[in-house]
């Protein structure tokens, strides 16, 4: 039976994948309770159709973010969330992934755990490819990736600044999951991925966060970051409001709220919650991504809704891997930009600029304007 939603590409990567594995993708932070508060999060807001409007074509292009993607106006406010390690669920690992993302039109986020070199995934995207940054304890390596990260063409960079330790990722600890078990031995930067042999009982991708990365992150960092390099920077990770104002003060170009997609800190706010706030914070001026519990286009106009320019998808993208290499994660993004298409449709917004909170009902207050 052809997948026609997201449960069904999850369901058949879960029967293709080995079962550490699919838990390494699929699991979160200890009782993985902000990873279930994510997707309960967009299922508390509601959408209000309006009627009558002469909709006939809905066009779903993201100006907002031209910007961050070399002037270039992306196709669909969906981007591929970065995610490590996409060997993990199909041979062809990131190579099939850009492939879809070209096709799609959707603009896609390079993680530092690539097993791809970052060259050769620019070298062959018709799209601008943006680059995600975990900051290392070696500020050599951090320079020399950034500088490799510029000369590729990547056209922003995405400095990940919610992972000082790895959070307590259960799952990969019952099955002592180590990545060199199923990779090959360096990075896509030609570093070992861990110096430590796996330990019963323990995440070998906790030891390599805990041997390599940078664990007393601060702004005076993000400077650092922003002084290396001509690229545009947008800091991932961020959720509370106060830290959005001092980000402003940073002179940072976008924000990326997550919380990792439930993976670092249990019983955590999920960013969808947060995005309101963070909005009437920042202004109209401030590019805004979000992701964390997307399974449907009905779920990125939501987030668009609320405040949101752009929303990343991570592991329904892994899913669609899994099951079907490139095709699978190009019917993926197909589906969802159908749905938003539809959704967009239905509920009168012939354009993104026609999307506001009029279209949204939630039992949660945040929408409504009200502050922390």
């Amino acid at each position: 039976m052809e997948p026609v939603c997201i449960e069904d590409w999850e369901e058949l990567a879960k029967r293709r994948l080995a079962p550490e594995i699919y838990d390494f993708i699929a699991g979160g932070a200890g009782l993985e309770r902000s990873l279930q508060e994510n997707i309960r999060t967009l299922e508390r807001v509601k959408l209000i159709s309006r009627v009558l409007r002469g909709v006939s074509d809905v066009d779903t292009s993201a100006p907002r973010l031209s910007p961050l993607q070399s002037a270039r106006t992306p196709a669909t406010p969906l981007i591929i969330a970065p995610s490590a390690h996409h060997q993990l669920a199909h041979p062809d690992g990131e190579r099939a992934t850009l492939a879809a993302a070209n096709q799609c039109g959707a603009p896609l986020i390079v993680s530092t755990m690539s097993d791809t070199p970052l060259e050769t995934l620019c070298k062959h995207s018709a799209e601008p490819v943006m680059f995600q940054l975990y900051l290392y304890k070696n500020r050599g390596r951090n320079r020399d990736i950034i500088q490799q990260a510029q000369d590729a063409g990547c056209s922003a960079l995405v400095l990940t600044v919610d992972v000082p330790r790895m959070g307590a990722r259960l799952r990969d600890r019952r099955n002592s999951f180590d990545v060199k078990r199923y990779q090959k031995r360096t990075d896509q930067f030609d570093e070992p991925l861990s110096s430590e042999p796996p330990v019963p009982g323990q995440s070998g991708v906790a030891a390599f966060v805990a041997e390599q990365l940078e664990p007393a992150l601060s702004w005076a960092d993000v400077d650092w970051v922003k002084n290396q390099t001509r690229m545009p920077l947008i800091l991932k990770g961020v959720l509370h409001p106060q830290d959005a104002e001092i980000a402003l003060k940073h002179d940072v170009d976008a924000l990326y709220l997550s919380n990792h997609g439930g993976r670092q800190l249990d019983h955590h706010v999920s960013a969808i919650d947060m995005l309101p706030y963070i909005r009437q914070r920042v202004g109209e001026s401030m590019p805004l991504i979000v992701d964390g519990g997307v399974r449907s286009g009905a779920d990125i106009l939501k987030a668009l809704a609320l405040g949101a320019d752009a929303v990343g998808v991570g592991r329904p993208v892994l899913w669609g891997l899994a099951a079907a290499g490139a095709q699978g994660v190009a019917a993926v993004l197909r589906q969802l930009i159908d749905d938003l298409t539809l959704s967009m449709h239905l509920c009168g917004c012939a354009s993104l600029a026609d999307i506001s909170q009029e279209i949204i009902w939630t039992e949660h207050p945040s929408y409504q304007g009200e502050t922390l």
